[in-house]
């Protein structure tokens, strides 16, 4: 599931753009979602097919292994990618819904973070946060849980957790992309 900011100028009026008081206005709903509810698409990082069990494996990431089962999932793991994937091909929000929009980088994710006032909350059956913005506007973030893809697909943790991705590739060892994740 994921969250996208759109920059002032927009060229896509079939999503909302909630101007919450910061330096980016944010999309009302998630990729893939029809209502601020609705859970919306699962995707991969830098991809912009939704994430399903005939989808393969993950084209833009291999960990490399350190020996006995120790893997480095650092940013040189990442194959044919760019580091802030934000308005290029690889982030769904662009792709999707047009120029004007595209994925939070980093920054834009903290300033959402730490200006804005989170209340834990349930909108039409459905957990997830209100964020409100310093202007009083607010979006809600949906608990979409996460997907897992094994011999079956499952989603985990509905209603529970989420994680939202960031296009800013994370520069530490132990995390390969910026996210916002919350239970």
């Amino acid at each position: 599931s994921l969250s996208s900011c759109t920059p002032e100028q927009e060229e896509d009026d079939s999503h909302e753009a909630v101007d919450l008081g910061l330096s980016v206005k944010c999309a009302s709903c998630n990729v893939g979602a029809n209502s601020p509810e609705d859970y919306g698409g699962y995707y991969r990082w830098g991809e912009i097919k939704e994430y399903n069990i005939n989808s393969g494996e993950y084209k833009y990431f291999q960990p490399k292994e350190l020996g006995d089962d120790d893997y480095y999932y650092g940013p040189e793991c990442w194959h044919n990618i760019v580091s802030n994937i934000s308005g290029t091909s690889y982030d769904v929000a662009h792709v999707k819904w047009g120029s004007g929009w595209r994925m939070p980088t980093k920054d834009e994710v903290n300033e959402l973070c730490e200006i804005c006032s989170w209340q834990w909350t349930t909108i039409n059956g459905i957990n997830g946060y209100k964020v409100t913005g310093p202007n009083g506007n607010f979006i809600f973030l949906p608990a979409a849980g996460f997907k897992l893809v094994y011999e079956e697909e499952l989603i985990r943790d509905c209603g529970e957790l989420c994680n939202y991705w960031a296009g800013t590739l994370y520069s530490g060892r132990t995390l390969d992309y910026q996210n916002l994740l919350f239970d």
